[in-house]
This record gives structure tokens, C-alpha cells and sequence, in this order.
């Protein structure tokens, strides 16, 4: 673990390690949001999540507003 927080190739091991692979796509009905305290993670979960074929986005105070909603809404409105 680096000093200020983990690096993404220590997020991703950490995530893998917790067998997200082993999971299939949860089916279009049904939808979870996960809260990270940084960014960074934000973004790498995301990323890790759309590899594993989950239908993922990321929404985090360093996008836009208006931009949030809408990620959100599409959310909401299962378009991912």
C-alpha cells in the first residue's frame, strides 16, 4: 500500500482477490450502488467492473453536476 492510499494495481488485486470474477452480471432488474472514499477508486472499480463484463459507472464529486445527475439518472432508469 503506497502512503497516501492504495494504487489501482493494489485496489484491483484487492478486488479480484475477493472472487468479483466469480459472480455473473446481476440481471437487468436489479441494480446495487457501492460508495468508495476516494476518486481514484471510484474510477478503478469501475473499470475493474465493466472487465468482468458488470455494467458499471462511475460518479464522483469531480465530474460535473450536470453531468452526475444524468450518469445517475441512467442509473436510476437501469441504462447501463
Amino acid at each position: 500500500m503506497s502512503k497516501g492510499g492504495w494504487e489501482l494495481k493494489e485496489f484491483k488485486a484487492a478486488c479480484l482477490g475477493a472472487h468479483i470474477p466469480s459472480f455473473s452480471p446481476p440481471p437487468p432488474t436489479q441494480h446495487v450502488m457501492i460508495l468508495l472514499r476516494s476518486v481514484q477508486r471510484c474510477i478503478a472499480l469501475a473499470r475493474l467492473l465493466v472487465e468482468q463484463n458488470f455494467p458499471a459507472i462511475a460518479i464522483h464529486c469531480g465530474m460535473p453536476q450536470e453531468e452526475r445527475l444524468s450518469q445517475y439518472q441512467q442509473f436510476k432508469d437501469f441504462q447501463l
